[in-house]
């Protein structure tokens, strides 16, 4: 019993996931301190998606900018 209702909680999350991608690197930024906890998933795929194809200069100043946000 308690498999399924974790199977269906998990489910549900994937189902009303936000989506990033339309979104700027700005404004990803801006609202990573409001996100809920149901958001953070979908929000930590799209940036690991898009740090991807940085350069490892780019990558290390956003991670600086994100630390200093904090």
């Amino acid at each position: 019993m308690k498999k399924i209702i974790l199977a269906l909680f998990f489910s549900s999350v994937v189902v009303f996931a936000t989506d990033y991608s339309g979104k700027s690197l700005e404004e990803m930024k801006t609202i990573r301190s409001t996100l809920s906890w149901m958001e953070l998933p979908s929000f930590r795929a799209e940036m690991q998606k898009r740090m991807k194809n940085m350069t490892p200069q780019e990558r290390q100043k956003l991670q600086d900018e994100m630390k200093q946000s904090k």
